[in-house]
């Protein structure tokens, strides 16, 4: 169902900004010392509190996956992320991308229209609001969190880097390129 969006915009005010980030804080400081981080990316230590696909495609050569995440992090701030994650076939690799940005509940309450296309489907988020009062999905995202103390959604950073500096490796992109001239270089070694 959408809302209206001259009723929507009027809910937008000072006072429901302020109840959202005070909510935000109490329920990260609630679930601090009892609910063990999922994300440590980008300076942001938190969790996944609400998700939205929004976009699942398979293809010959490899599957693509990605999501809107709201993060709350430890700190009681909010965060929206993107997460990627690509599936390539023929080399059997997994690529999961995780980019985190300044977080605004107006677009989590937008409504998302999906598509189909040949190899899948997408989704985005369209005018029309879902929710009738500013915030809406936030507070429920944040009030089950708080209530459950569970994350949502598959993405969590390797546990041998939450609550502490990530160790830096290899970019993805050179690990990759490393193995491809591995394998080059071996066929050619049986030609």
């Amino acid at each position: 169902m959408a809302y209206d969006a001259d009723a929507y915009r009027a809910s937008i005010t000072p006072s429901a900004k302020q109840e959202i980030a005070r909510l935000a804080g109490e329920v990260a400081a609630a679930r601090r010392g009892n609910v063990r981080p999922r994300i440590a990316e980008g300076g942001v230590t938190g969790w996944v509190i609400d998700e939205e696909e929004t976009l699942d495609s398979d293809e010959d050569y490899e599957a693509c996956s990605h999501w809107d995440l709201m993060i709350l992090g430890t700190d009681g701030t909010l965060h929206e992320g993107k997460r990627e994650r690509t599936y390539i076939k023929g080399p059997r690799i997994t690529l999961d991308r995780l980019s985190i940005s300044s977080f605004d509940p107006e677009a989590w309450d937008n409504q998302y229209d999906k598509t189909r296309a040949y190899d899948g489907w997408h989704a985005r988020r369209c005018g029309y609001y879902a929710f009738p009062r500013y915030g809406d999905r936030v507070r429920g995202a944040l009030a089950q969190f708080g209530r459950t103390g569970h994350s949502v959604g598959g993405y969590a950073t390797p546990a041998s880097s939450v609550g502490r500096e990530r160790k830096r490796g290899a970019p993805t992109g050179v690990v990759v390129a490393a193995a491809l001239i591995g394998v080059i270089v071996l066929i050619l070694l049986i030609l």
